[in-house]
């Protein structure tokens, strides 16, 4: 009888390994929230640590008694939060040439090497839409508004919630995901969209690799019948200034959606959303990977079943 309950507990501890290494190896098959997500887990890491220097705080008091910016009303960024971030952008900018080169922005990084290759990816990303070396605090607040959620959400205009009206948490993450494509689209932060802009942010790589990502959403324009639908009513909607504001551009998204051809969805596995910036005293979360959860529950009946036929073999015996 204590041989089978030691053989028992044998094949419990064996089962265990096994499961846990099963479980490992199918969680590496898993769409990772690595990569890109850590270079922006760093970033807003960084920012709310130096954001509580007594020198920053000074710089943004300082932004605060001057004229609002018009760059934080274009990404609807409040005014405090955007404040913050212009203190920020100054802090990395070590030279106070007013763009940061690649290697000042790999300081948020502590210049880990490890994240080289997705610093420089996402770094790419966002300063060359103006085709001109160095990354600008317009071009790192896009950044910022496309790849994390402020802590205080978005400041929208009364124009934008009017074309985007909320009752549910599901249309305000709606409203957000607009937003993030808006600033996509947006290229240089005006708060309109041109036709060549909306046509060069179609075509370039900001939108599609976020996609990749998993940081922006595929619920509307997602494919070519989409794109090429919008395009055709573009000067319509835009009217007699040319261009798409926020409330037209949600306006056309919508419009646009019943001429895909395609699957894609807000709710798709893909899809991670934004990193989200926590309150200060607050730790950084970063997204939940599936499957994790899943492999513990299996390991758990799996072990348990194992143990009852180990007590009852025992009971025979």
């Amino acid at each position: 009888m204590r041989a089978v309950g030691v053989i028992g507990l044998f094949l419990i501890e064996a089962l265990q390994f096994s499961a846990a290494h099963f479980a490992a190896k199918h969680a590496s098959l898993q769409p990772e929230a690595g990569g890109v997500y850590d270079v922006i887990a760093r970033l807003v890491n960084d920012f709310q640590k130096k954001s509580r220097m007594q020198s920053l705080k000074n710089r943004s008091a300082v932004l605060r008694a001057q004229a609002p910016n018009l760059l934080a009303s274009n990404v609807r960024q409040k005014p405090g939060y955007f404040n913050e971030l212009v203190s920020y952008f100054e802090y990395l900018d070590e030279n106070q040439d007013s763009k940061l080169s690649e290697l000042e922005f790999m300081k948020v990084m502590d210049y880990d090497t490890s994240l080289r290759s997705d610093g420089n990816e996402v770094y790419v990303l966002f300063s060359d839409a103006d085709c001109k070396n160095g990354l600008t605090v317009q071009e790192f607040v896009r950044l910022v508004t496309v790849v994390t959620k402020a802590p205080e959400g978005f400041d929208f205009h009364a124009d934008d919630l009017e074309a985007m009206p909320s009752s549910t948490v599901g249309e305000d993450q709606d409203r957000d995901a607009i937003m993030q494509l808006f600033a996509i689209f947006d290229e240089n932060s005006s708060g309109d969209i041109g036709e060549a802009e909306f046509e060069h942010a179609w075509m370039g790589p900001t939108l599609w690799t976020c996609r990749k990502k998993g940081i922006v959403s595929s619920a509307w324009m997602a494919d070519t019948a989409e794109y090429e639908w919008a395009k055709g009513v573009f000067a319509e909607r835009a009217g007699a200034n040319g261009v798409l504001s926020l409330a037209e551009f949600a306006h056309l998204l919508k419009d646009s959606v019943p001429h895909r051809n395609d699957h894609y969805s807000k709710g798709s596995p893909e899809y991670k959303g934004p990193v989200e910036v926590e309150p200060m005293e607050g730790p950084f979360r970063k997204p939940v990977e599936m499957g994790s959860s899943q492999s513990i529950q299996g390991i758990s009946i799996a072990t348990m079943l194992l143990i009852a036929i180990s007590f009852g073999l025992s009971n025979l015996l």
